[in-house]
């Protein structure tokens, strides 16, 4: 195995929380029992959301823009990145645009950057500028604060790719989250690290290590590399993660696809920026079975993609391999996103099962089930807390098959607790909680 390349990364520490995959039996089942019983657990309540805000296409100065990733401040103001203008959008609460600032450039106060993960640092927006490789800060009125550099830590064994930092911790490091090199993915390499760093890239300390076994596509002749078909597998279980808003922690899913529809868990596992666990628990669903039609398109996906590539010398060959290569569970993976919350809950996304509706379930600061709501299937969740989540919802298909781009607008729902029942789902048991 690749133990002994992965001990060597630095700084790894023996609490440091690395995956099992798991699709177990689980051992204990933990009931729900009536109110009044001191030891009772807590029952899961069913939320509601309702449509409280919708920022409308006119709002948006220009010609409205593709929307990317927002944050919300600490007065409720709503940040949002308009990723090909490399600025970003402010609206109050009632979604009154108040002002854009960035733009394209190296100068401060500008932006080199199309994806931008967002955190806050006390009353400071964080943003993270991918393109030159740093943080820059804004207070809340979208005013240049200062830059902050992070140098990109180096792979110390040749298996990982220099990642770049993603936000900043409490402790005022940063924490990073690198790819697998592809020559590694094909020699068995199935995990990769979240790692927290210094501002000069040097490894603090290894977080956690992340289950990649299904990450990638690896199809036709062993060499060399650049003959294979390299793709995402579409099908993909390997672990999720987010940091909160604050950084003050962190959240990590593993969530590998079941190989029976009973009896199965999905582990979600909570830490503070020193790696410390906060808790660790498996909850028990039950698994659905992936749809032939979902098989079939991930394989029609990647057989596409070997044309373009030309690996193979007859459709049946690209066919044959490319099944034999592709990840294809027959179980749908339990969970398709997750979201640290700004009030310490964690916000799962479930398999998206339906057309227009998803489950999505909250686990409280202290890993009991909360609850479990309806979100529409189109909405993706930014920011939420228990009485409300902020997002995008809506998309359109680009010219590319398989490729979307969004166009979405800047929604906000409160939430609330349905009275007229309890839900009828495999979630209203509570976890086995473990020890990590």
């Amino acid at each position: 195995m690749h133990t002994t390349h992965m001990a060597e990364l630095a700084g790894m520490r023996r609490r440091s929380i690395r995956f099992v995959p798991c699709a177990c039996t689980l051992l204990v089942t933990l009931l729900l029992v009536g109110i009044g019983d001191a030891h009772a657990q807590r029952s899961v309540e069913r939320w509601i959301a309702e449509s409280e805000l919708e920022i409308p296409k006119s709002a948006f100065p220009g010609e409205y823009p593709i929307v990317g990733r927002m944050a919300v401040g600490p007065d409720g103001r709503m940040y949002v990145s308009l990723p090909y203008r490399y600025k970003v959008a402010i609206f109050d609460r009632s979604g009154k645009l108040i002002k854009t600032f960035g733009g394209e450039g190296e100068e401060p106060g500008q932006l080199k950057t199309q994806v931008t993960p967002f955190s806050w640092r006390v009353d400071s927006l964080v943003i993270t500028d991918l393109g030159l490789k740093q943080l820059t800060f804004w207070d809340v009125e979208g005013r240049h604060l200062m830059n902050q550099q992070f140098s990109n830590p180096t792979s110390q064994d040749g298996c990982y790719k220099p990642g770049t930092v993603r936000g900043i911790l409490t402790d005022g490091n940063g924490i990073v989250a690198p790819g697998t090199q592809i020559t590694c993915v094909d020699k068995g390499v199935i995990e990769s690290p979240i790692l927290r760093v210094d501002r000069n890239g040097q490894v603090l300390d290894t977080l956690a290590w992340l289950d990649r076994k299904h990450d990638l596509l690896l199809a036709g002749p062993p060499t060399p590399i650049q003959s294979r078909v390299i793709a995402p597998q579409y099908l993909r279980d390997g672990s999720l993660w987010s940091i909160a808003p604050d950084g003050s922690w962190i959240v990590l899913v593993n969530r590998r696809s079941a190989v029976q529809p009973e009896g199965t868990t999905f582990e979600v596992i909570k830490i503070d920026p020193a790696g410390d666990t906060l808790f660790a628990g498996r909850y028990p669903y039950r698994a659905l079975e992936t749809p032939a039609a979902s098989l079939d398109s991930a394989v029609t996906l990647y057989e596409g993609i070997a044309e373009r590539h030309g690996t193979f010398g007859s459709a049946a060959e690209a066919h044959d391999s490319i099944r034999a290569a592709a990840y294809l569970p027959r179980y749908r993976t339990p969970i398709t996103r997750v979201v640290a919350g700004r009030d310490g809950t964690v916000w799962l996304r479930r398999e998206l099962a339906r057309r227009d509706s998803v489950e999505w379930n909250v686990i409280g600061p202290d890993g009991e089930m909360n609850a479990t709501l309806m979100l529409p299937r189109s909405l993706t969740v930014y920011q939420a807390q228990r009485d409300m989540i902020w997002g995008t919802a809506g998309e359109v298909r680009s010219s590319i098959p398989g490729v979307w781009v969004k166009r979405p607008v800047v929604v906000r729902y409160r939430v609330r607790v349905d009275l007229t029942g309890r839900p009828d789902n495999e979630m209203s048991r509570q976890p086995e909680r473990s020890e990590t």
